[in-house]
């Protein structure tokens, strides 16, 4: 804002946001999605420290979450708005296309090429309106171009930019980040970034606090896809939430993943805990 001539004084975060917002569209110019997306997720993340840090736990996405994203909006200003990107674009272009030419348009781009439009991607993911028609439609829409184009990367590809997602969105857009896991989370790659960046907490966390039956399955279905890489502490906060959160005990999506997961783990929890979950799970 100093940099345009405005004084803003002393305002929160959301108004200086709109401000700046607003000052872009008066140069005719779109105002960066991330500003919008900082703007919206960030009083939650404040209203958690500030009214609940004698108790409320900070995991390593969220943190890393706050700073790329302010690294994102900082870029975003500064170096990718003059440049007046094409990536944008051809997301878009890309919503309205049939499937085989979404197919061929993604077939002649690099994988750089590719990972900017999941951002952007994201980002519009992030702007839809529940009350405007053909919201659903259109967030299907996205999930699925950026689950094609995330599965068309190399595995070493997947895992760089499911890592940079989870710093950017983890906050955000989680359930988006769990169902993306689902489906690649099994690969190599993604398993060792996941454990050297330590995510498995964060992880662990979106299942034991799975709030709808859709959530709690593809939760569980992530859950037991990095099994190899959780702790004994971990095991046990997951057959805990099993016996728990009715979400999951009752998510017939979720089912088949928990009865692997105990399968696979029961061992490594006492007997009286695992009597306890089979019990929960049974038909």
């Amino acid at each position: 804002m100093e940099s345009l001539g405005v004084k803003t004084g002393e305002q929160d975060f959301q108004k200086i946001a709109k401000l700046l917002a607003d000052h872009i569209e008066k140069m005719s110019e779109k105002p960066p999605d991330i500003l919008f997306s900082l703007a919206r997720a960030y009083p939650s993340i404040r209203g958690k420290l500030v009214h609940w840090g004698h108790k409320a736990k900070l995991y390593d996405a969220e943190v890393r979450s706050i700073v790329e994203n302010t690294v994102g909006l900082i870029e975003t200003l500064f170096v990718e708005m003059p440049k007046k990107t094409e990536m944008y674009q051809l997301a878009e272009t890309l919503l309205t296309s049939e499937e085989s030419e979404v197919m061929s348009k993604i077939s002649n781009l690099n994988s750089t090429q590719r990972e900017k439009i999941v951002f952007s991607l994201i980002e519009r993911y992030l702007l839809l309106d529940w009350n405007q028609p053909g919201y659903y439609e259109m967030r299907e829409k996205i999930e699925r171009l950026i689950k094609f184009i995330i599965k068309s990367l190399k595995p070493e590809e997947i895992a760089s930019l499911l890592d940079a997602v989870i710093q950017r969105f983890s906050a955000v857009i989680p359930d988006l980040i769990m169902e993306m896991l689902g489906e690649v989370g099994a690969l190599s790659p993604v398993l060792e970034m996941l454990q050297k960046k330590n995510y498995a907490d964060w992880i662990v966390s979106r299942f034991v606090n799975s709030t709808s039956f859709a959530s709690a399955g593809f939760n569980a279905r992530v859950v037991a896809i990095i099994g190899p890489i959780l702790s004994e502490s971990q095991i046990k906060k997951v057959f805990k939430a099993i016996l728990e959160n009715d979400q999951i005990c009752y998510s017939w999506s979720a089912q088949p993943h928990l009865i692997n997961f105990i399968n696979m783990y029961g061992k490594r929890v006492n007997r009286t805990l695992l009597e306890r979950v089979l019990k929960r799970v049974s038909p």
